[in-house]
C-alpha cells in the first residue's frame, strides 16, 4: 500500500470512528433519557379530556389526535368523554425514549393497525390496476390497555409521508366499530375501511 493510500485510510478511520461513536451515544441518550409518545384519538362525534400523571393535558375535539411526550418509566393516563362523563384510566410504562403507544379513549373505542407499506409505496399495481391491500396487524379493544405501537405509525392517510426509505415500514391506525373487532380481516379492510379502489364505505376517509 502506498503512503498516500495509507494516509487516506487512516483519515477515513479517524473521521468514521467519532461519527459512529457519536451516533451510538445519541441513540443511547434517546433510549434512556428521551421521551416516548402516547397517542389518544378522540372518538367519532365525542370530545375527550386527557390527563397524565394527574396533570391535565386539555381537551381533544372529536376525531382529533393528541400526542403526548412521556418520560421513560411508569405513568397513568386518564381520559374522560366530555358528553357522558365516562372515564377510563390506564397504567402503562414507556420503556424507552423510542416508545410509542395508543390509549383507547373509551370502552367503546376500538382500533386496528394496518401495515400500509405495500399499499402506498410498492409502486406495483395488482389486478385491475389496484395497489396491494394493507395488511391487518393488530386489533386494539376499547378499555383494555394502552397498546404498544411499532415503527412509523400514522392515524390518517393525509399524514403519510410522500416517500419512505427502502426497507422501512409504515403503519396506519384507524378507529372501527367494536362489533367488527372479531370480523375477518378482509371485511374490515375492504367492506368497512373501503381500501379496494380507495372508496371509503365507512365513516373514515373522504
Amino acid at each position: 500500500m502506498s503512503v498516500m493510500k495509507k494516509v487516506k485510510t487512516i483519515l477515513s478511520i479517524a473521521i468514521a470512528v467519532p461519527l459512529v461513536i457519536g451516533f451510538a451515544a445519541l441513540m443511547a441518550w434517546q433510549y434512556f433519557k428521551g421521551e416516548g409518545a402516547l397517542h389518544v384519538l378522540a372518538p367519532f362525534e365525542q370530545s375527550v379530556t386527557v390527563s397524565i400523571d394527574g396533570e391535565s393535558k386539555g381537551s381533544l375535539p372529536a376525531t382529533s389526535l393528541g400526542i403526548y411526550d412521556v418520560a421513560r418509566g411508569p405513568h397513568t393516563v386518564e381520559i374522560k368523554v366530555d358528553s357522558s362523563g365516562d372515564v377510563v384510566s390506564y397504567d402503562f410504562e414507556a420503556r424507552s425514549g423510542f416508545w410509542n403507544g395508543v390509549a383507547p379513549a373509551s370502552k367503546d373505542q376500538c382500533m386496528v393497525q394496518l401495515d400500509a407499506t405495500e399499499a402506498y409505496y410498492s409502486g406495483a399495481p395488482m389486478k385491475n390496476g389496484l395497489p396491494p391491500l394493507p395488511k391487518l396487524e393488530e386489533r386494539f379493544r376499547g378499555g383494555a390497555a394502552v397498546a404498544d405501537l411499532n415503527g412509523a405509525v400514522y392515524f390518517s392517510e393525509d399524514a403519510l409521508p410522500f416517500e419512505i426509505e427502502e426497507g422501512h415500514k409504515v403503519h396506519l391506525v384507524f378507529e372501527i366499530p367494536c362489533p367488527m373487532m372479531d370480523a375477518p380481516d378482509s371485511k374490515i379492510i375492504v367492506d368497512y375501511l373501503g381500501f379496494e379502489g380507495y372508496e371509503k364505505k365507512g365513516l373514515l376517509g373522504k
